[in-house]
């Protein structure tokens, strides 16, 4: 039978095996070399008044924090605090509020964060709220900025891991974000994605130094 299907193998072993084919691998926006090779070790923190994200994953499993500022005049996007959990956030968004008097906040509202919003809002961090156009600008924005090669990150590992277990979801009018439900922990990645875009949105930008 295998000499009478004169066509692949494949075509063998899923007419007579009942190997199916397996549906495509999904799209990866970023490449994962594209990335690395946007990694940039400074000497000092970069000067500014930086613009935060905030990010919890389901369930509030875990938490990470994103800083945006300008280097050079490209945008640099550091991991400010990644840990489990999310009993923390609040206290470290006050800390940081405190240190960079000015900073911009934001949130994506649809996200498991938005459960600490009442609890931000009262301890005066009142983050400005994404939408999933927002969003959406936000995950074109990055992927633009890797494709141009016209951006810097801190080079964490989390970034990485995140992006390798990251997979994308359309939302309609040409825009996309990143999947929750099929992807893994991409906390770190959102926060990035979010801070950017904070900064992209950014009237203007204070040239003091900062120290997340």
């Amino acid at each position: 039978e295998r000499r009478a299907l004169s066509s692949a193998p494949a075509e063998f072993g899923r007419e007579r095996l009942g190997w199916f084919d397996l549906p495509a691998a999904e799209e990866k926006p970023i490449g994962l070399g594209e990335w690395a090779a946007l990694a940039v070790q400074l000497e000092k923190r970069p000067p500014g008044t930086p613009c935060f994200f905030l990010d919890c994953s389901p369930e509030l499993a875990s938490s990470s924090i994103n800083a945006a500022t300008l280097v050079g005049g490209r945008p640099y996007v550091e991991l400010a605090d990644y840990r489990p959990g999310a009993d923390w956030l609040v206290d470290r968004a006050v800390e940081l509020d405190k240190r960079y008097p000015g900073a911009r906040f934001a949130v994506f509202a649809a996200g498991a964060v938005s459960a600490l919003l009442p609890d931000l809002e009262e301890h005066g961090v009142k983050p400005e709220k994404f939408t999933n156009q927002d969003m959406g600008r936000a995950c074109g924005h990055l992927q633009k900025l890797v494709a141009d090669k016209a951006m810097g990150h801190s080079g964490d590992p989390l970034y990485t891991t995140a992006l390798a277990g990251a997979v994308k979801r359309d939302v309609g009018d040409d825009l996309w974000t990143w999947s929750r439900r099929k992807s893994a922990d991409i906390s770190p990645i959102v926060s990035a994605t979010g801070a950017l875009w904070l900064l992209e949105t950014q009237p203007a930008y204070d040239i003091g130094d900062s120290v997340f």
